[in-house]
């Protein structure tokens, strides 16, 4: 008897956990959903932002990693978008600059994607003086190691999951 009483406490403190990581996760999802409202606001009728820094920005700090040019167009030109190919070139060339100018600026740093072509660019608060902080060394030598071998490894995040390396 006292040990089903024993168990029954047991399991009702595993429950309250387990709702309590549930409400953290909506919590987490409504916090996701509503920065991807405030950045779908800035989206005209043909996919334009009014403000491509704080797009590339918020993308950036949103992934909380290095993120590369096509990353970025990516997620800001979805494939199946409306566009047509005069407007797709110009959301094209219109990032670009601003990544440019984001780095000019000193709000971004670009890093060369060793092995690939293209760069990474992260956030200016992830650098100490000269140096990326620690951390954010860490998940650029991730990013460069993944990017360089993604077609020829493609289980690389699984065999580095034990290490504090977020992808």
């Amino acid at each position: 008897m006292n040990n089903s009483i024993e168990l029954i406490k047991e399991l009702e403190l595993q429950k309250c956990g387990l709702e309590a990581t549930i409400i953290d996760a909506q919590q987490k999802i409504k916090e996701i959903n509503r920065q991807l409202n405030y950045l779908r606001k800035g989206i005209g009728d043909i996919g334009l932002l009014k403000d491509w820094n704080s797009f590339i920005i918020s993308c950036i700090a949103c992934e909380d990693n290095f993120l590369t040019t096509t990353e970025i167009l990516s997620t800001a030109i979805p494939n199946d978008s409306d566009l047509n190919a005069l407007a797709r070139r110009n959301h094209i060339m219109n990032i670009s600059l601003r990544l440019n100018r984001l780095v000019q600026a000193g709000r971004l740093y670009k890093e060369l994607n060793q092995g690939t072509k293209g760069y990474l660019y992260g956030l200016a608060e992830w650098r100490e003086g000269n140096e990326w902080k620690p951390y954010y060394k860490q998940k650029l030598e991730m990013k460069r190691y993944v990017s360089k071998n993604k077609e020829n490894d493609f289980f690389t995040e699984k065999r580095y999951q034990n290490y504090d390396v977020v992808f």
